[in-house]
Formats: structure tokens, sequence, C-alpha cells
């Protein structure tokens, strides 16, 4: 799962006005619009992709590929419960065959597990092992079934099927098959183990053997980071940064890791950055309003940022819309705006009902 996080990050100028459903799949045939859809997914406009699919999926609500990408994009939109439906659908019309369907299958009922019913977590939890093992047996060489199944041993506990020794032997199965990747896995294991020596060794294995991977450099600052070394993996970034300096994907990491440690003046150099480079980058947008919200000045700035990241089409991992009404609505506090918050925290609602912390805030506003 963890490989699927890893967007492509396209940008376009803003402004543009999402996909309409109705226009979508004017002039495409089923495999026109999964082709299409598979495109927009790849370059991370995954809202355009649902509008896409789901007229596709109206028109022809017996193409399981349309609904295996609808179910997808469900997934990717955080809507686990609508992705699941979609997925069993595509599984029951034909795709049951497909390693790449259980594996999606399994995602989305671990993601459930997880943040769901813990009264149902175990039994959840033992499907989405299940799926991720008929994906293997489906197809073996599955790189993302092979790497979603050792991730699986590695952490669930022997209750729910962990089994750190399993794992161990996935991660040698990746190593056959792709040996970048093959370095990563073992290192997971390895730090799942307490043998941190080893598990740095084929994180800087990995730096070596794809020096222009940028992910590897992340992947080993992050580990240094979680063991206490935070100058270590800092000079590491700066490493990158002295050889790349354009990199947006490196200040973006800069930007992070000083939010963490609440040195929210790098945190804005990195994010401002990232904006000149690109001033498309609504993700950066975003964390420079969330990092002035925090520091507590710039509010001025932060309204302007939130105002522009909501009338842009949102890409990929991008903040949903619902958080940047949340954020707004703290800026408005912060500068005593009352009715302007009071908007606000009643857009985040009408997002999603179960925003508690909005819910809270209201209260506190005198707002029942």
């Amino acid at each position: 799962m963890a490989r699927a996080r890893f967007a492509i990050v396209l940008y376009l100028l803003a402004g543009a006005v999402s996909v309409r459903a109705e226009d979508a799949t004017a002039g495409l045939d089923p495999a026109g619009a999964a082709a299409r859809a598979e495109v927009l997914l790849d370059e991370g406009w995954w809202d355009d992709a649902h509008a896409l699919l789901a007229g596709a999926v109206a028109a022809q609500p017996g193409d399981a590929r349309l609904r295996f990408l609808l179910g997808r994009t469900h997934f990717l939109l955080d809507d686990f419960d609508t992705a699941e439906k979609e997925l069993e659908r595509a599984r029951d019309g034909g795709l049951d065959g497909d390693a790449s369907l259980h594996v999606w299958l399994g995602h989305t009922v671990g993601l459930k597990a997880q943040r769901g019913s813990k009264l149902r977590a175990l039994g959840r939890a033992k499907r989405c092992r299940q799926e991720y093992e008929r994906a293997v047996a489906l197809d073996p060489g599955n790189v993302d079934a092979l790497w979603s199944l050792m991730e699986y041993r590695l952490q669930a506990p022997g209750i729910a099927g962990g089994d750190r020794e399993e794992a161990r032997r996935l991660a040698g199965a990746i190593a056959e098959r792709d040996t970048l990747l093959g370095h990563r896995a073992r290192a997971e294991v390895l730090e799942a183990d307490g043998d941190l020596a080893a598990a740095e060794a084929e994180l800087r294995a990995a730096v070596i053997l794809a020096p222009a991977d940028r992910q590897n450099d992340y992947r080993l600052g992050a580990f240094l980071q979680r063991h206490g070394r935070a100058a270590a993996a800092d000079s590491i970034l700066d490493a990158v940064l002295a050889a790349e300096p354009t990199l947006i994907s490196a200040w973006i990491e800069k930007g992070f890791r000083a939010q963490r440690r609440e040195d929210w003046d790098e945190a804005l150099v990195a994010f401002e950055r990232v904006l000149e480079l690109d001033p498309e980058e609504g993700s950066a947008r975003y964390q420079v309003a969330r990092t002035c919200i925090f520091a507590e000045r710039g509010l001025d700035r932060a309204e302007r940022c939130l105002v522009d990241y909501l009338a842009r089409r949102r890409k990929g991992w991008w903040p949903a819309p619902v958080h940047a009404h949340w954020r707004l609505g703290q800026v408005y506090q912060l500068q005593g705006r009352r009715k302007d918050a009071i908007r606000e925290y009643q857009a985040v609602l009408k997002l999603d009902p179960d925003y508690e912390d909005a819910r809270n805030r209201l209260r506190k506003l005198g707002v029942r």
C-alpha cells in the first residue's frame, strides 16, 4: 500500500473547472473511458476520474473494469465503504482472477479495520490478509501484492496473522524480482527486528543503487529521524538540495520536518520556496496557511492561501476541501471574525457531519 501513496505530481493552471460527469464520457466507449480514467488516476486528478467513471458506469453498469477503477477512485478519495462495494461488484462481475483487484480490496478492508468499528476490526484484518494472499496466489510475481502481504505480516498481531518470519520470506521474494525494492523491504523487516545497523545498511544500499530516486534519500532520512538522529537526517536532505536546489519534493520534505519540530520560520521558508518554484503547487499553499495558523501570525497570508486553495482543482494527496474550510475557520477565529469563522465551520460540517472539532468550535462560539 505504501507504494500506492507515491502519486505522480503534475501541475495545471489555477481556476480550471473539473470535468462534469455528463460530459466526461462523451465520445468514449468503455475501453476508452477506462484508458482515460487510468491517465487521470496516474496524474492525480482523482475528482475528474470519479466524474468520468461515474458517468461511464451509469452507462455500462455491467463493465467490471470500470467498476474496478471506480472502486480505486473511491479508495483514493477516502470513501472506503463505496470503494469496497464497487470492488466487490468488479470481482463478482468477472475480475475475481485479477491480482490487482484483490490488492485494492485488501487495502480497502485493511483501512476499514484500522479506522472503523473495533468490534469488526479483527474480522476485517483477517480478510485484508486473505485478499493479499489471494493476489499473491494469482500472480506470485506481483510486487505490489508481495509488498502488501509483507507489510501486513510485519505489522499485524499474531492473532490476525502477523508473522515476522513470513515477512522476511516475502522480503526475499521481492528482492528476487526487484533489487531496489528488495533493499527497502529488507530494511523494513530488519528495523522491526531491531537490527538498526543492518536496516540502515539496506537503505544506504538503495541510495547507492538508484541515486536519482530521491525516495531513497527520504526513506533513509525518515529512518534516521525515527531513531533520534535528526542532524544526520537533515544533512542528507541538505545534500539533496545542494545537488538539486529546485527539487520541489525535497523542499516539501524540508517544510514537513520543520513543522514537526515546530520551527515555523523554517517551515514557511521551505513552503514559500515551493511556491516560488511552482505557483500552482496547491499543497504547499495549504501548508503555508497551516504553518501561519500554528505560529499565530501572517494570518492575512493564511487567508489568501486558503481561499486560493479552495478555488483550485484538487490534485492527488492534497488535503480535501473539508480541511481547508476547517483551517480557514481557525484563521477567522484567530482574527476575531466570529461570523466568518462560524460560516467556515458550518461548511466543514456540511461536507463531513462527523467532524467533531468543527462541532466543538461552533459550540464554543455559541452555535448549537
